[in-house]
């Protein structure tokens, strides 16, 4: 559903979709019903209110920076992600991002984690990162391995478990 939401109302598809519903709605062509273009102008509008919605990362998986803390570094390796719900590129990457989560729980800390939320904004101010959605690695011992604006790869995964 995800997928499906994000391939048919991209931001550019989106845009471009309701450029051409006014486009139609602004026509004086007798052809073109003006209450059939409202209804689909409202039902695209809609429907990306509600995909934006369902694709939200959602809260922080951590309560508290202390906990945060306690996680990066204590023997097993970490996955931090730091994103915001207002953050199309966050959204974006939501299923890539869930499922990875789901595919390294066994042996990575995995710590997703709202900036806008207190915990967020401690460690905002604790691991300056620079914008969302930033990902970093940490080893076992809680060194940083990897950081970037894309989810990581295998390559970056397995550096962070060989290291510590």
């Amino acid at each position: 559903l995800s997928m499906i939401c994000y391939t048919t109302f991209s931001e550019q598809n989106y845009a471009i979709h309701v450029f051409l519903l006014f486009i139609l709605l602004r026509s004086e062509s007798p052809n073109v019903q003006k209450s059939y273009i409202f209804g689909i102008l409202a039902l695209t509008i809609s429907t990306f209110v509600v995909g934006f919605m369902l694709l939200r990362p959602g809260v922080s998986t951590v309560d508290d920076f202390e906990t945060a803390q306690a996680l990066i570094g204590n023997g097993q390796p970490t996955f931090v992600e730091f994103f915001s719900n207002y953050c199309t590129g966050c959204i974006i990457f939501e299923p890539i991002v869930s499922e990875l989560a789901n595919e390294i729980d066994t042996e990575f800390n995995v710590l997703r984690v709202d900036i806008h939320s207190n915990v967020g904004r401690e460690m905002r101010n604790a691991y300056r990162f620079s914008f969302t959605p930033e990902f970093v690695l940490y080893d076992n011992a809680g060194n940083e391995v990897w950081r970037d604006h894309i989810p990581p790869g295998d390559q970056s995964l397995d550096l962070a478990r060989m290291n510590g």
